[in-house]
C-alpha cells in the first residue's frame, strides 16, 4: 500500500491493470458515523460511496467492484482517472464533520 495525495483520503494498491482505492480503520472517522447510528466501518463506507455514486455518477459503478471488510474499505478498477475522481469526491467531504455527517445522512442509508 501506499500513500498518494491524488487519492486522499484513501491509501493505494496496484495488483497488474486493477487498482485499489483502501481506507482502513484508523480512517473511518468511528466517531462521526457512530454519532449518526452507524458503525463506521468498511461496510458503511462502501454504502455511502456506493450510494452517492448511484446519484452523482451513475455510468462509473459498472467500472467499479467493491470488496469492502469490516476493518476496510476497498473498491478496484482498472479505471485510474475514476479512482482519482472518486477520490476527490470523497476528500471534498472527509476532513468537514458537518459535510461529512451531511453525506452519512443521505447516502449511508440502507436500501430498501
Amino acid at each position: 500500500m501506499t500513500i498518494d495525495k491524488e487519492y486522499y483520503p484513501f491509501k493505494i494498491s496496484k495488483n497488474g491493470s486493477d487498482i485499489s482505492l483502501l481506507l482502513t480503520d484508523d480512517g473511518f472517522k468511528w466517531d462521526v458515523f457512530e454519532k449518526n447510528g452507524f458503525l463506521g466501518n468498511g461496510h458503511d463506507w462502501t454504502r455511502l460511496i456506493e450510494n452517492l455514486l448511484n446519484e452523482k455518477m451513475p455510468e462509473s459503478v459498472s467500472a467499479l467492484n467493491f470488496d469492502s471488510e469490516a476493518d476496510m474499505f476497498c473498491v478496484y478498477s482498472e479505471d485510474q482517472s475514476l479512482l482519482k475522481e472518486i477520490s476527490k469526491l470523497v476528500a471534498s467531504f472527509y476532513d468537514d464533520e458537518k459535510k461529512l455527517v451531511a453525506h452519512i445522512e443521505r447516502y449511508a442509508q440502507y436500501g430498501d
